[in-house]
This record gives C-alpha cells, sequence and structure tokens, in this order.
C-alpha cells in the first residue's frame, strides 16, 4: 500500500494548512476559491470512499438549496479538475458520475493516510524498537492539527476523531521511548504533541511519566499543576485517577502527594480569567500570516516560555538583521502562548523612541494603565502584574539596547511574574538576558530535485507570497530552477524573497530573476501597510547601518567587497584596521554579519542583500580601489601559502580551505577583468590553484577565466606570472581534450621562453607544447620539439636545478609515448 503512495500522482497535505502537492505539477497552496479547497478536503479526508453529490453539496453548503448546491458543486469540480490537471491521461484523478465522487485512491494519496497506515503497522511490528521507530515516522508527518484554520461545520468532528487517534500513537510512542531508556527523546514527543493539542489530559500524564523517567520531577509536578489548571478551567473538573497515579509515582524524595488541592497546586486566581479588565480579550494585534520555516523554533521557545515553569530564564531576545522576521516570529509566539497566560500577553512597539521613558509609558497604556512619572509607571506596572504571569513583547528594541537604565531589565528585575521578549537588530548586552538569534531560511541545493524542493522554508515562503500574488501560481517543472536561483540570490532572507515574489503579479520567475541580477537593493515594497524601514532592502539594510560607529562602518563597507565570507585572519591581512576584533563583534551584535564554522576555521560572511548594500556604501565611500587592490593581495598570498600546503600532508584541510575561499578567488578575477592592465596578482593566483582546480572539477570555468585574463593587456613587467598563467590555461585545456586551446595557450608560454633566453625556461615550455600537439595528432612536429628539449637538457647536466634530472625523465617518457602513437 505504501509503495502504491509513494507513486501516486498527488499527495494532499491535511496536516496544518490544506495544500496539494505533485512531483509532476508542482503544489498547490492557494484555491481558486474557499468552496474548492473544502470539496478538495471533504474528499481528501474521506479517501477510498465515493461521496454522494448531495452528500458533498450539502456539507460545503449547507444553507443552500438543493439545486443551487448542486450547481455550485459542478462549478467548483470544475476548477479543481483543472488545478489537478485531472483530465485527459489523468482523468483518473477526480472521478465523478451521475450520483458519486471521489478521488483516484491509486492516484491520490494524503499525509492522514500515510499515517494512519504507518500507525497500524506499527501496531503489527514484531520488536519494540521498529514499533517506535515507525509512530516516530508516522508523527513527523503530522505538522499541524487537521486542516488547521478551517472552519467548515464537518470539519469539527473529523478534528475530534484525528485527536483521539494521534493521541494514542504519541502515548504508545513516549511509554515506548520509555521502554527503551530514552526518556528524554520521550518527553519531547509528549510536549511536541501538545502543541498541536494543547487540552488532552493523557498527553500531559505521558509527559509527567517521561519527565519522572528523566529524574526532572519538579518539572513534572509543574506540568501536573498546568494539567490541573486547564481542566479546571475548561471543564470544572479534576485529574483523572491515571493521572495521580503517574504523579504517585514520581521518586518520593522529591514529589508531593496528595488527593485533595493545596495552596501550592491551586488554580490561577479567578481574576487571571474572569475579571473585567483588558486581559479576559485577545489584547494582540491581528496574525495576519504565519511563519513560515521557523516552526520548531517556535516549539522550543514557546516551552521556554511556559508561565509555570519559574525555573527558566524571563528575559529573552530574538535577534537578527532586519528583514529576517523577528517581528512576525514574535507576534505568532505571543498567539501561541496566549491561553498559557490568560490573555495577559502584549506587543508593544519602540522601534522609533530613543528614550526609554517613552517606551515605558506606551507599555503602561497597553497595560490599560494612567501614565505618570517614570517611578510612578514602574510602580503601576508591578502593582498590576503582582502574582499574575504575563509575557511582555517589546518589538524593535535596537534602539534603547545602549540606554540607560535599561527599560527591559528594570522590568524583568521588579515585577518577578513579568517575562520578556524583546526583538532587536543587537542583543540587549545583559547577563541575563537568553538570545535566540534568527537565521535566513533554508535555501535548495543545486542538485535537488523537484519534490524536495517544495519542502524548502525559502521556496515554501515564496510559493506562498507569490500565490497571495496570482492565485493559480505553483511550483512546476518549468518554473522550479528560477524560483530556486531566486531564493539562493537573496540568501534566504525572509523579506528580499517576499519583495521578490510580489513582482510575480507582472513578470514570471525567469523573468524576475534576469531582473534581479545585481539590483537586490531596488527590491521595493508594494504594501501599504508596511513599515517606513521595509519599503525596501536599502532602507532595511539602512536603518542597521546608521546605528555603528565609524569604525565599525568602515570594516562593514570593506567587507562588502568579499564572496562567500572571510576568516578573521585573512580579514586582518586584507584590512589595515585597528581593532578588528572589536569592530567584529559590533558588526555581529548587529546582526549585520554571520559567525559559522567553515573551511581554515570561523568564518564570517554578510547575507547578500546586506553585502550589496555594504559594497554600494563603499563605492560612494571612494574608497572601492583601495579595499580590491588589498583583497587582491591578500587572497592571491593566501593561494600561493595553500599551493605549498598542497605538498604537505595537508592537503585535504588545503581543499577544505580554498573551497571555502572559492567565491572570493573568483571575485578575485571578477575585479581583474574590469582593470585596464591585468593585475599580475591575477595570473599568479590562477597559477598557484592549477593542480586544486584539476584535483575539484573547476578546470572548464578557470580555463574561461583564464583566458578572459589573458585576453586583456598584459603587465610587461612580470613575465613569469604572465607565462605561468599560459601554461596553466594550456594544462587545463589538455585535461579538457580542448588541444587547439591548449596549443594556443602553450605556444604564448613558449614564445615568452624564448624571449627571456633561460634554457630550462625553454626546455619546460617545449615540453609542454608538445603535450598539446601530440594530444592533437601533430607526433612529427612533437618529436622535434621534445628532441630540442631533449638538447638543451642535456647541455645542463651540471646543473644544480632539481627540476633539470626530473624534465629530463619527463622528455624520455613524453617521446616514447609520442612513438607509440604514432605506431612506431
Amino acid at each position: 500500500m505504501l509503495s502504491a503512495q509513494a507513486n501516486a500522482l498527488w499527495r494532499v497535505r491535511l496536516f496544518g494548512r490544506l495544500a496539494a502537492e505533485s512531483e509532476q505539477f508542482g503544489n498547490v497552496t492557494r484555491f481558486r476559491s474557499r468552496t474548492a479547497a473544502g470539496v478538495l478536503a471533504y474528499l481528501a479526508v474521506n479517501l477510498g470512499r465515493r461521496v454522494g453529490r448531495d452528500e458533498l453539496a450539502d456539507a460545503i453548503w449547507p444553507d443552500f438549496d438543493t439545486e443551487a448546491a448542486r450547481q455550485n458543486l459542478r462549478t467548483v469540480l470544475a476548477s479543481l479538475r483543472k488545478q489537478l490537471h485531472a483530465d485527459g491521461e489523468n482523468a483518473d484523478v477526480l472521478i465523478a458520475d451521475r450520483t458519486d465522487i471521489s478521488l483516484a485512491n491509486g492516484s491520490v494519496t494524503t499525509d492522514l493516510e500515510q499515517f494512519r497506515w504507518i500507525v497500524k503497522d506499527a501496531e503489527r511490528a514484531s520488536s519494540l524498537r521498529e514499533r517506535v521507530d515507525l509512530l516516530s515516522h508516522a508523527l513527523a508527518l503530522v505538522e499541524g492539527p487537521l486542516l488547521s484554520g478551517e472552519f467548515w461545520g464537518w470539519v469539527v468532528p473529523k478534528q475530534l476523531s484525528f485527536e483521539e487517534e494521534h493521541a494514542m500513537a504519541v502515548v504508545a510512542h513516549v511509554k515506548g521511548l520509555i521502554e527503551l531508556g530514552k526518556p528524554q527523546e520521550a518527553a519531547l514527543s509528549g510536549k511536541n504533541a501538545l502543541v498541536v493539542s494543547p487540552n488532552r489530559e493523557d498527553l500531559h500524564v505521558a509527559v509527567i511519566e517521561a519527565l519522572g523517567a528523566c529524574g526532572m520531577v519538579s518539572d513534572a509536578l509543574r506540568q501536573f499543576e498546568l494539567l490541573e489548571t486547564i481542566l479546571e478551567e475548561q471543564w470544572g473538573e479534576r485529574p483523572s485517577a491515571e493521572a495521580v497515579r503517574a504523579l504517585e509515582t514520581l521518586p518520593k524524595s522529591q514529589a508531593v502527594f496528595r488527593s485533595e488541592p493545596t495552596d501550592d497546586f491551586a488554580p490561577p486566581p479567578p481574576e487571571w480569567s474572569t475579571e473585567s479588565t483588558e486581559g479576559t480579550k485577545n489584547p494582540l494585534p491581528s496574525l495576519m500570516r504565519g511563519v513560515i520555516g521557523r516552526e520548531s523554533d517556535l516549539n522550543w521557545l514557546a516551552m521556554e516560555l511556559d508561565p509555570r515553569d519559574d525555573c527558566r530564564p524571563r528575559l529573552w531576545s530574538v535577534t537578527g538583521p532586519g528583514g529576517i522576521g523577528k517581528s512576525i516570529y514574535a507576534l505568532s509566539l505571543a498567539h501561541r502562548l496566549l491561553s498559557a497566560y490568560y490573555g495577559w500577553i502584549r506587543v508593544v512597539n519602540v522601534e522609533l523612541t530613543t528614550d526609554p521613558s517613552v517606551a515605558l509609558a506606551t507599555v503602561c497604556e497597553a497595560f490599560g494603565l494612567t501614565r505618570g512619572s517614570v517611578e510612578e509607571n514602574y510602580a503601576r506596572l508591578a502593582e498590576h502584574l503582582t502574582n499574575r504571569p504575563a509575557l511582555l513583547v517589546l518589538d524593535g528594541y535596537e534602539q534603547l539596547v545602549d540606554k540607560e537604565p535599561s527599560l527591559a531589565l528594570r522590568l524583568a528585575q521588579e515585577i518577578p511574574s513579568l517575562r520578556i521578549l524583546a526583538t532587536s537588530r543587537r542583543r540587549l548586552g545583559l547577563n541575563v538576558e537568553r538570545s535566540l538569534p534568527l537565521s535566513a531560511l533554508e535555501v535548495p541545493s543545486r542538485d535537488v530535485r523537484l519534490k524536495d524542493m517544495a519542502s524548502v522554508s525559502s521556496v515554501r515562503l515564496f510559493v506562498d507570497r507569490a500565490s497571495a500574488q496570482r492565485p493559480d501560481f505553483t511550483l512546476n517543472p518549468s518554473n522550479a530552477e528560477a524560483v530556486a536561483e531566486i531564493c539562493r540570490r537573496l540568501d534566504g532572507m525572509p523579506l528580499a524573497i517576499e519583495l521578490a515574489a510580489a513582482q510575480i503579479s507582472s513578470m514570471s520567475p525567469a523573468q524576475l530573476l534576469g531582473r534581479i541580477g545585481d539590483r537586490v537593493l531596488q527590491l521595493t515594497n508594494r504594501w501599504r501597510d508596511a513599515p517606513e524601514r521595509h519599503r525596501n532592502l536599502s532602507a532595511v539594510v539602512e536603518w542597521s547601518y546608521d546605528l555603528l560607529s565609524d569604525r565599525a562602518k568602515r570594516l562593514f563597507r570593506a567587507m562588502g567587497i568579499l564572496r562567500g565570507g572571510s576568516t578573521l585572519e585573512t580579514l586582518e591581512t586584507l584590512f589595515d584596521e585597528p581593532d578588528i576584533y572589536q569592530n567584529m563583534d559590533e558588526l555581529v551584535a548587529a546582526s549585520l554579519v554571520v559567525s559559522e564554522e567553515g573551511g581554515g576555521g570561523l568564518r564570517f560572511r554578510m547575507l547578500e542583500p546586506i553585502r550589496a548594500f555594504a559594497e554600494q556604501a563603499l563605492v560612494e565611500s571612494g574608497d572601492r580601489d583601495d579595499v580590491v587592490r588589498r583583497h587582491r593581495r591578500a587572497y592571491s598570498a593566501l593561494a600561493e601559502k595553500l599551493r605549498h600546503e598542497f605538498e604537505g600532508p595537508n592537503v585535504k584541510q588545503a581543499i577544505r580551505h580554498i573551497e571555502a575561499e572559492h567565491d572570493n578567488l573568483r571575485a578575485l578575477a571578477e575585479h581583474a577583468m574590469k582593470e585596464p592592465e591585468c593585475p599580475p596578482e591575477a595570473l599568479m593566483m590562477v597559477s598557484h590553484l592549477m593542480q586544486f582546480f584539476t584535483l575539484n572539477g573547476h578546470y572548464r570555468e578557470w580555463l574561461d577565466r583564464t583566458t578572459q585574463l589573458l585576453d586583456r593587456p598584459l603587465p610587461s613587467s612580470s613575465r613569469n606570472a604572465v607565462a605561468g598563467a599560459y601554461v596553466t590555461a594550456g594544462s587545463m585545456a589538455v585535461d579538457l581534450n580542448d588541444y587547439e586551446t591548449a596549443l594556443r595557450h602553450y605556444g604564448k608560454g613558449l614564445e615568452l621562453a624564448e624571449e627571456t633566453g633561460d634554457q630550462l625556461q625553454i626546455a619546460r615550455a617545449l615540453n609542454n607544447y608538445s603535450i598539446a600537439t601530440m594530444g592533437a595528432g601533430r607526433f612529427d612536429l612533437t618529436e622535434t620539439n621534445l628532441k630540442r628539449a631533449l638538447e638543451i637538457i642535456e647541455t645542463m647536466e651540471d646543473s644544480e636545478s632539481p627540476y633539470v634530472p626530473l624534465l629530463k625523465i619527463v622528455i624520455r617518457i613524453n617521446l616514447g609515448d609520442n612513438h607509440r602513437r604514432a605506431g612506431n
């Protein structure tokens, strides 16, 4: 059955947001109408059953008369058939006759069906480990509640039914992991399930048992306390006997047991959820769209901010560069935690103020308090929130980071029941702060398949935002590579991807890719409700750039010349900048530079839209030419150093280092091509790294680059560099069996050697040239040149050069090879 599912033309995703996925046709995440989505969802949930037309019409249009509902159904089916390409050779995808409608079980599968089959396989498993592995696979499919956010009347019974199936699988999974001696994984499995079904007692009990098995008794007690509160608030009930038994099995040295509620474990005071104040209604801005690609981070931080756990940090920062998605992340987290805090969550935007007292007054107003003096405001907040768990989100905190007193710190110190989450382009720099840096979204690899590309977070975001502009937009074989390259070009920065996707209403992905080019910073926000700082990418980066010190600004601009980042050691040789460590710390703290492990050690790099801004600022500063020269000297020297490592025991390490710097080497060549005369450092770099280009299969790329460099005016004062580049180009051409190109380059190298009169260089050039003539089948010319080279070498028998005896052997070998090829 599972093999049949794997071959299905369409897979309908029912967990989380409804979608239809196809390797052949791409993904459909937005349907032409809400009712079309409803029809597909109903048929998918009932996959394998023929659904009567009247039943389906009544489910989707319960308030319509029969004939109107039937007419609507006919229209929607035609639309749905078109979106699913269910015609021609695929006519069996959507099967309909005069009475019944169904999705073909062989052509369509669903994640719900896959979940159920894997759970059945788990029930039949021959070993505990196999059962747990299968359940892990099944639960991984559940990316959210069944048909999350859909409110058709028929959905609720289906959701309740699946909730029961899901909980049973989770409980079995948790118990199995505990039995296998993996209680930490068991606790995580149970807590992840509570995100989907937060009110199920059996899941809370499973988590309590897992935490107890981990020895985390205090956590288990808090979990039981949370369960008590939920049951009391939702249904006015007490925990079941099974829950109490789970509590009683905890290690008795730490557990507290009771049969009746006590003050320590009493539900929250009634005023937390019943008094007529701001806390009883949703106080948050509407969540107009969801977060894509950060689901696991959201789950983790939601658990860290659990209001019932006093042992966890109370002051958090979510950091990252402008446009990375900090605000929408924080707002999504606030909505997720709203019920846990009984409505006592406020999101306060402080990005436009540099005065902590003004921000404090705004916080007071958010909690419904009258503003007064600074001390009165702190006192009123402390009194208002005493013994009342609350969460305050301070959005856009970066301009308050360096202000004294620290608003976030003082609020956290004076109000023990208050948890604070600040979004900022810079860390708050506080000892009590815990920070979650948001990174760019994952981008697709060069060899990713279409069906796998659809799950890459940056592609998911692009498709979601593009379909908001054009409802019929889907990822398909004709546009997938262009979409993938757009995401790579924008380095996974969410705002950049959103701005690019907004252009889809007027151009195709291929056209958009062609227009982006070097104009990344000109991508403009078309949405009237966007903040001023997000009007385009240049404005986003400028906001952070303006907060830097002058020295950090100089380093930031200079780094615009880099591609793929660099190590700090290379940066020290590249830029004559005092206190480079301190300046780099400032750039990292400002989220303008990210640090990551790579070839050669810790590397520092910018996301591409940020780097484009830095390079533009470098040009405007008038320092670009000087920085380009420094870049060229530094990377030519690095290439020479790494060439020597090819001759030692650290070959693999050298290759990794060069791979990490490959984009900078490409940049060196690109900059050199814009010079009036080809710089000798560029030619030397090519010669130093010929072995690397050959070993790693880059010789076609670098043959083309080297040829372009050699076609420019060449430096007459650097004859050795020019000759070496010609030899390198000829050798790469030989590796590609391109003997005509090899003859041209080796021939130029021979001309230069003849001009010098250096006999050893002439012999080497003759030997190189002969390799090309032999490959081209010109055996007589090859023999003539090799014999001349051998005569030159034999006159140098007394030379102390170690190359003379080695070259003599090579020439004799080539002579023999030429005779063999010529048939002699």
